[in-house]
């Protein structure tokens, strides 16, 4: 895991555990959120972890995302899969869902990244069933659309937007009802090796808005604090 500036890897972080490193989001403090496969930590610029989170066994953990300063939303692939939203200070698991899988002992393909949105729902790409889907706080569909291999389903400002590894592609999404999503053509991204979608992932803040125009937004992503 490196922090670049002006060209030049200023920080840089080896997990010492097995597993590969994956969602990671810096807070405004300077520490850092990631998932590591089989477990998710926060660590400080000095690399002290301090806080932690290991999987049951038989699971992987693909996405680690902050809500605020002290929750932590996370997807735990597994049987059965768990979207859950947990307290960092008591370990407490505020919210748990249980998320269809296409093959529920088939953990590694199941899901990447996940997001929690300002109004409370959540954004899934399920990766293994090809579509992303838009959950309310309670775990009902509200609305979901085809998506083969889609690795995330991020909501910048402007539209969904969705990348598809496979297809070396990304995909904007929009909609003006639960009834009514709207797909523009494939944004193709010229990438001869598939899986470098992961070294672009940081930029898609600012690329979404970019390339999705002016659409009225379906939910801005919750902040990182």
């Amino acid at each position: 895991m490196y922090i670049v500036r002006d060209g030049k890897i200023v920080w840089s972080y080896t997990n010492p555990l097995k597993g590969e490193l994956g969602d990671c989001t810096m807070l405004s403090n300077g520490n850092i959120v990631f998932s590591r496969q089989f477990g998710a930590s926060e660590i400080t610029p000095d690399k002290k972890i301090v806080w932690n989170y290991d999987g049951p066994p038989g699971t992987e953990i693909h996405t680690t995302y902050p809500v605020g300063k002290d929750r932590v939303l996370i997807m735990q692939n597994g049987n059965p899969a768990k979207l859950m939203l947990i307290q960092k200070a008591t370990g407490k698991v505020e919210k748990e869902l249980v998320l269809q899988t296409r093959d529920a002992n088939s953990v590694h393909g199941q899901f990447r990244h996940i997001r929690m949105t300002q109004a409370g729902t959540f954004l899934v790409a399920h990766m293994d069933l090809g579509k992303v889907v838009e959950y309310s706080a309670d775990g009902k569909e509200i609305w979901s659309v085809a998506a083969p291999s889609a690795w995330a389903a991020p909501a910048p400002i402007s539209a969904n937007i969705i990348a598809e590894p496979a297809a070396s592609t990304l995909v904007t999404l929009r909609r003006s009802s639960p009834a009514n999503t709207g797909r523009v053509p494939r944004i193709p991204l010229r990438i001869r090796d598939p899986p470098s979608l992961c070294l672009i992932k940081v930029f898609w803040g600012r690329f979404c808005q970019n390339v999705a125009g002016s659409s009225t937004p379906l939910h801005p992503p919750t902040p990182a604090n």
